[in-house]
């Protein structure tokens, strides 16, 4: 790589997975997380999430704010969709930790038009 190809990517050695499509083979539960990032030498390549390799955790809501989990006054938001949200979330996380052994998970929830 070059200098200037350095400075373009924001994680170097690291490559996004998509797979909001696909579930892990094998997952009664099929949880399909929108992306995650991983190490550029564990890049699956069959669009589903591998939950024993993503560094980073990406879902990705589109729209209102009535999908945003949190409240920026109250904390949770209370309604429906924003419950659902929060479970879903919650699901991605507890997935990731039943196979890899760490002190935290970190998920990235971007929603916006």
């Amino acid at each position: 790589m070059n200098g200037k190809e350095k400075a373009t990517q924001p994680c170097t050695g690291y490559r996004l997975g998509i797979s909001q499509n696909r579930a892990a083979a094998g997952d009664k539960a099929r949880l399909k997380i929108d992306g995650a990032l991983f190490h550029h030498a564990q890049l699956p390549d069959d669009g589903r999430p591998h939950w024993e390799d993503p560094e980073l955790l990406l879902e990705f809501k589109r729209g209102e704010a009535r999908l945003d989990p949190f409240d920026n006054e109250a904390g949770d938001r209370n309604t429906k969709s924003g419950t659902d949200v929060r479970g879903q979330s919650t699901g991605y996380v507890a997935r990731t930790f039943t196979v890899q052994h760490r002190a935290f998970v970190l998920l990235l929830l971007v929603n916006g038009n």
